[in-house]
């Protein structure tokens, strides 16, 4: 799973993916910590999942910032040669994103689907 992020973050840019996340971050978190002061317990745990989720990639960023890594970035998706290289390059890539969805956000927005059910009065027999 490691090098599929790191694969993702070298396509994407890691100084984008620095920001990207550093906003999804923080975002969560204060959702997080908004929901959980109001007792919402289910909201709360997705927020501060997601935003622990969203530090795990921003530190991966990092560090592969520190060590110069490969950094191809987004804006060269726009050029037919580039899109082909990366196609070459990275034959897995369509499953290795749907891996990093599924195994990455499913668990959280499991969590705040059944937190919402539960608080609708769903599920009750």
């Amino acid at each position: 799973m490691l090098a599929m992020i790191r694969e993702h973050n070298t396509l994407n840019g890691l100084r984008f993916v620095l920001v990207e996340f550093l906003v999804v971050t923080l975002a969560a978190l204060w959702i997080g910590v908004g929901t959980g002061l109001h007792r919402q317990v289910g909201m709360a745990l997705a927020g501060c999942g997601i935003a622990a989720n969203g530090l795990a990639a921003l530190i991966i960023a990092a560090a592969q910032l520190h060590a110069h890594d490969a950094n191809i970035g987004l804006l060269k998706a726009w050029s037919a040669k580039h899109r082909a290289r990366i196609a070459r390059d990275f034959p897995d890539l369509t499953r290795h994103t749907t891996l990093i969805v599924v195994f990455l956000l499913v668990p959280f927005l499991l969590v705040l689907l059944l937190s919402m059910e539960r608080r609708m009065g769903g599920g009750r027999r």
